[in-house]
């Protein structure tokens, strides 16, 4: 299955954060499936974890820290962890197909983008962008356009 996906890099920025603030991170299935060769959780798994979103695809595709303690919805009833859905892709939205949790490492590119997103430097509408296939998962950062419009023309 193939997806192209979109979130608006502003709104993932306290998932990023939350992510590098946690004192200890959870890995996903596959990460486990890749370190132990087993789905199975293992002791002491989480000193092998590092700061993360997680690609979730469930109810909806949505992305969501991995940091522990979770960070909470506030605007949802316990337990749901806070969460930002993909264009088009709420959790009212079926999507064919297996669910899975993919981490994508939060790296250095992804922290200065964070920090440029939260101090303004970007344009609002900056997305990060998931092209996902069975095979590989690209990630890249699509900056918004300018209108092309000065002082009000």
């Amino acid at each position: 299955m193939k997806f192209h996906l979109s979130f608006e890099l502003a709104e993932l920025v306290p998932l990023i954060e939350h992510a590098l603030a946690a004192p200890t991170h959870q890995l996903s299935m596959s990460e486990r499936i890749d370190i132990f060769g087993t789905h199975e959780v293992q002791p002491n798994e989480n000193e092998k974890a590092k700061p993360a979103l997680w690609l979730v695809k469930d109810s909806g595709i949505y992305m969501t820290s991995n940091g522990i303690p979770h960070q909470p919805d506030e605007s949802r009833p316990a337990p749901r962890r806070r969460c930002v859905y993909a264009a088009g892709y709420s959790e009212n939205v079926y999507v064919a197909g297996d669910d899975f949790v993919e981490a994508i490492p939060i790296d250095e590119d992804l922290k200065t983008a964070a920090a440029r997103s939260k101090a303004g430097t970007f344009r609002a509408g900056t997305q990060l962008v998931i092209d996902l296939d069975d095979d590989a998962m690209e990630v890249s950062i699509q900056f918004a356009r300018s209108t092309g419009k000065r002082n009000g023309h």
